[in-house]
């Protein structure tokens, strides 16, 4: 009777280790090929077929998460990163000041957070270090893009802050009240990850949701410096 291949041990998740390095560099090359081509003269193209690589990602996103049936303290659309892929999807349809800016602020401030602290368990080529790394700088790469294709200064100034922070403190008090009153965790806002995560450095409930906000409106404003700083013109 033949034996089974040997499957190929899969490593603990190593915070900054070579796995986690490696896809933060290509999430960076990706990220500013995308924001080239949403400059370029075939960003209409481009939009379209990013429109429908969001789509696809998403289904595919949630069919993997569902294969073992719905589980409600984990599988609806409420984590913040899912309601900016959501938010995502309708810029591609049709971008608003007021929808950009969400997409923008919180897909960088969040998404970028969870990317360079991942709540997973277990190292590359391992399906959950792949799926979390997919879905999350999917969103990275889509907000890039509609930056290249719309005006980053839109979004700058007091304005943007106070519009992406606005929306940050219903969005925490309408999925905190969901929390509390069905026991789920979604947001972290209940209790921290089991992973490493910054969080671990802000104390206990619920100072750190507090001083989440904190740096939060403090990265929405270093943020809204930043996006001075792309450039402004798209190609003729």
């Amino acid at each position: 009777m033949a034996s089974r291949p040997n499957l190929p041990q899969v490593e603990p998740f190593q915070l900054f280790g070579i796995h986690h390095l490696a896809a933060l560099l290509l999430v960076a090359l990706a990220s500013a090929t995308c924001f080239a081509l949403g400059r370029s003269h075939w960003s209409d193209h481009f939009n379209k077929a990013g429109m429908a690589i969001f789509l696809f990602w998403a289904i595919a996103l949630w069919s993997l998460k569902l294969r073992d049936g719905l589980d409600w303290d984990l599988d609806l659309p409420l984590a913040l990163c899912d309601v900016v892929f959501i938010i995502g999807f309708v810029c591609f349809l049709s971008p608003s000041t007021l929808l950009l800016t969400y997409l923008t602020y919180w897909g960088l401030g969040g998404t970028l957070q969870a990317l360079i602290t991942p709540d997973v368990k277990t190292a590359f080529p391992s399906a959950e270090f792949t799926i979390f790394f997919l879905g999350h700088s999917t969103i990275v790469f889509a907000v890039f893009f509609l930056l290249g294709r719309n005006s980053p200064q839109d979004l700058t100034g007091w304005k943007g802050v106070k519009n992406s922070f606005s929306g940050l403190l219903v969005y925490t008090l309408i999925v905190g009240l969901i929390d509390l009153a069905f026991g789920v965790n979604y947001g972290y806002l209940l209790r921290k990850p089991e992973g490493a995560s910054l969080l671990d450095y802000l104390g206990p409930w619920p100072v750190y949701v507090l001083a989440g906000l904190g740096i939060a409106l403090i990265i929405f404003s270093l943020l809204s410096v930043a996006l001075k700083f792309l450039p402004e013109e798209r190609e003729a």
